[in-house]
């Protein structure tokens, strides 16, 4: 009969568990690429130096472990620790600043965002599993473009489509898209005025595909088009369309196929048309994943670029994960001033970080977006680092106009919040009545308590100063 130890709960003997313990004890830890200085590599580095070293290795520590507990593979596994090494070396040079790097809570959304990028590319070296070729030798049903059927004798049929244009326009403002696009199978006036009357759309990733590839002539035809919002299935049927909080909105991940890349190079060629001029709100949610150079951020906003949306007001792209390149071309979007009514502004979970967030604010602090008023930036990677270049751009006083900021589901710290609260009392942003801050990296009571505290110290501070300057003036006055 075996004696139980303490810590010995299954009472196996001693000798029999210590070559167990021995097995699981972990490896030599594998140490930061310092080798990387000596490399050539596609951009320079700026803040990085070898004195890093030391500061890197909590980094590293912590992206093995959560590559240990996603993969269900021991700590101690040598290829855990390559990885570990090789992501852990991607992030130090793609970083904007080293307080960005080593925040350890933004860590596992960082490495999420990079991770999803490299099998993203993999996916796409491999190709298509189906050509374009090979997709348009299918006969799929074509969505809302039905041939026109032998007129009606009735005349209740036809009456909406007879003249009358300033009555049609305001019935079928109450008609959905796509319902007014199958009235085009009643008659053949219908069926060419019928998409004059098209007001909005919202279609499903898999609609909006066959209408852009089967029916593109119909789609042509829909000059008063005023609001376009394409979404993935994988948005799902809850999704508040108006909705502002990251909480809300969905995020694409991993492609699978490359539809949804065929569907926005065909909503650029339609869009170079130039056929919607009264376009006002674009969303494309939870659509597309290339963050690279030549994705379908650079071909959705090199196409908006040259000015085929001049009445834009919503540009909504949430779950999209084109990462702070996505962001360097919506700010050359913005930099162009090609919508210069542009109000509302979604960019909820797209793994942003600080190079975006830089890149964006400085072009709102040059003046080209004065009209905004609506800014989300809820579910991206912002740091008390990133969140200095927005209190920039408030205090610029170039975002007047701004109603709404949402910042939810970041990782700012109370220092972050503070510094948030003391940039709005200084009103920069005169109008703003909402912020949304919850879900960061301090608890939504005390950042509520800090925030509302700093507004209120820094308007009162300014209170004092106005007062100090009325009563030196008044003296002044006086004097004379």
């Amino acid at each position: 009969m075996s004696t139980n130890y303490p810590g010995n709960l299954f009472g196996f003997p001693e000798a029999q568990r210590i070559p167990t313990m021995r097995a699981t004890l972990p490896q030599p830890r594998v140490t930061p690429n310092n080798a990387l200085f000596r490399a050539v590599l596609p951009r320079p580095l700026t803040w990085q130096a070898p004195t890093d070293l030391p500061a890197r290795g909590p980094v590293l520590d912590r992206i093995a472990e959560l590559l240990a507990a996603t993969n269900g593979a021991p700590a101690a596994d040598q290829a855990v620790w390559l990885l570990a090494r090789k992501l852990e070396t991607y992030l130090y040079i793609q970083s904007a600043t080293f307080l960005e790097y080593s925040n350890l809570q933004s860590l596992p959304r960082r490495v999420q965002a990079l991770t999803t990028a490299i099998v993203n590319r993999g996916i796409r070296k491999r190709g298509r599993t189906e050509s374009a070729d090979t997709m348009l030798d299918q006969k799929p049903m074509k969505p809302f473009v039905g041939g026109a059927v032998a007129p009606s004798t009735h005349s209740s049929s036809m009456i909406l489509f007879e003249g009358h244009e300033e009555v049609n326009k305001i019935i079928w403002r109450f008609v959905g898209g796509k319902d007014t696009l199958r009235c085009r199978a009643l008659c053949r006036n219908a069926a060419v005025t019928a998409p004059r009357y098209v007001f909005s759309l919202h279609l499903s990733c898999n609609a909006s595909r066959l209408a852009l590839l089967y029916g593109r002539h119909v789609l042509e035809k829909c000059t008063s088009l005023e609001e376009l919002e394409i979404y993935s299935l994988a948005a799902g049927v809850t999704f508040g369309r108006r909705s502002m909080f990251a909480k809300n909105c969905p995020q694409r991940f991993v492609v699978t196929h490359d539809d949804h890349e065929q569907i926005v190079s065909l909503l650029a060629m339609l869009l170079s048309t130039r056929q919607f001029v009264q376009l006002q709100r674009l969303s494309l949610l939870c659509l597309f994943t290339n963050e690279q150079a030549n994705g379908e951020a650079d071909v959705l906003l090199n196409c908006l670029k040259t000015g085929v949306c001049p009445a834009l007001k919503e540009l909504c792209l949430p779950g999209n994960s084109f990462g702070d390149y996505g962001v360097f071309k919506l700010a050359e979007l913005l930099q162009a001033r090609v919508c210069p009514n542009l109000t509302h502004l979604d960019l909820r979970r797209n793994f942003i970080g600080e190079r975006g967030v830089h890149q964006l604010c400085s072009a709102i602090e040059s003046g080209c977006a004065g009209r905004l008023m609506e800014l989300c930036l809820g579910g991206n990677t912002l740091t008390d680092s990133s969140i200095v270049h927005l209190l920039r751009a408030i205090e610029s006083k170039k975002m007047r106009e701004l109603r709404f900021l949402g910042l939810e589901m970041n990782y700012l710290t109370g220092h972050g919040i503070q510094l948030l609260g003391t940039s709005i009392g200084r009103l920069g942003c005169p109008y703003l009545n909402q912020i949304s801050y919850g879900e960061n990296s301090v608890d939504d009571a005390e950042a509520k308590k800090i925030l509302a505290k700093a507004i209120m110290a820094e308007r009162l501070r300014l209170r004092q100063v106005l007062r100090a300057q009325t009563q030196a003036n008044t003296q002044s006055v006086y004097a004379l």
